[in-house]
Order: C-alpha cells, then sequence, then structure tokens
C-alpha cells in the first residue's frame, strides 16, 4: 500500500516521543529514589546524580540546578515531570504524541489514543505519578510491539522508537 509522507512522518516522530518520554521518566524515577527515599536503594554517586541531571537537562525537560542538592534535585524533578511551561518534559513530550494520535486517530487502535488521552496524573507523590506515566508508557509500548500490523506505518513508528533510544544510549 502507499503511505503518505505526512503520516510516515508523524509515526515517526510519535515513536521518538514515546521513547523520549519514557526514558526521560525513567532517569526522573532514579533521582526521585535517590533524592526522597535514600533506604529504597543504594544512594547513587554524586557524579553520578550529576550526569541524571545534565541528561535532563540537555534533553530540555529543566533548567540547570543551582546545585545538586535534595531540594534543588526535587525541583528539577518536579519541573520535568510537571511544569506546563515550554520546556521539553513530560507533559511537553505527551502533548506532542497526543496532537499527532489526534490526526492520524484512523490509523491507531483504540487503545492507544485512550492512552494517549488520558489526563497527566496529579494525585499521590511525584513517585506515584512517575509510576503511573511509567506503566502508561509500557503499555503504548507493549500494544505498539505485539497489537500494530506490521504495515509501513509500524515500521517508521519503530524506526522513530529505536533512533530515539539510540540516541540515548549514546548520551548515556
Amino acid at each position: 500500500g502507499t503511505l503518505p509522507s505526512r503520516v510516515a512522518d508523524n509515526f515517526y516522530w510519535l515513536g521518538r516521543y514515546l521513547e523520549r518520554g519514557e526514558a526521560l521518566l525513567t532517569i526522573v524515577r532514579v533521582m526521585l529514589g535517590n533524592s526522597i527515599d535514600a533506604d529504597a536503594g543504594a544512594a547513587l554517586d554524586h557524579d553520578t546524580v550529576g550526569r541524571m541531571a545534565g541528561l535532563v537537562v540537555a534533553g530540555g525537560a529543566a533548567p540547570h540546578p543551582d546545585r545538586l542538592e535534595r531540594p534543588d534535585l526535587v525541583e528539577l524533578a518536579r519541573t520535568a515531570l510537571d511544569a506546563m511551561d515550554g520546556w521539553h518534559n513530560i507533559p511537553a513530550i505527551n502533548r506532542l504524541a497526543r496532537n499527532i494520535a489526534g490526526v492520524s486517530r484512523h490509523r491507531l487502535s483504540a487503545d492507544i489514543c485512550r492512552l494517549l488521552d488520558a489526563p497527566h496524573p496529579a494525585k499521590g507523590s511525584m513517585l506515584d505519578r512517575c509510576g503511573s506515566l511509567q506503566r502508561r508508557y509500557a503499555a503504548l509500548s507493549g500494544l505498539a510491539a505485539e497489537h500494530m500490523g506490521r504495515t509501513a506505518s509500524w515500521r517508521f513508528h519503530d524506526l522513530g522508537r529505536r533512533i530515539e533510544r539510540g540516541i540515548l544510549v549514546a548520551r548515556l
């Protein structure tokens, strides 16, 4: 079949945004686990925390903190998770993915559309909200991997995910 270039572009960017959001959320969750509840796991080295904060900042999710102390890391995580301004944080990435789904709804399953349209979690601690979003990203990834037809649309979606993952691995 023929795939219009605009649709191919939309699926490519949908894959990139979903992978980018999932990666950012993983970094935020690790930072929160380290900065809020050090007993939940091994405390991270100060250099590691600095590198993680640098990844969040380099991705445009939040401004660079003045220091790498607990309150600064919590604020960095809060900005990446909840801020509604112009940063490339989780809400902005989700809006971009939702916009793509809005114009490609006829090519996506109802389950994927429902997950993309779900509101940003507002209740619970930051770690709880991160967990909720992580489950949403995992569901979207699973639906794309297991239930999308292996059409040209899926290939562009998968290509976008793989490229974004490769970029993140190179940064790490």
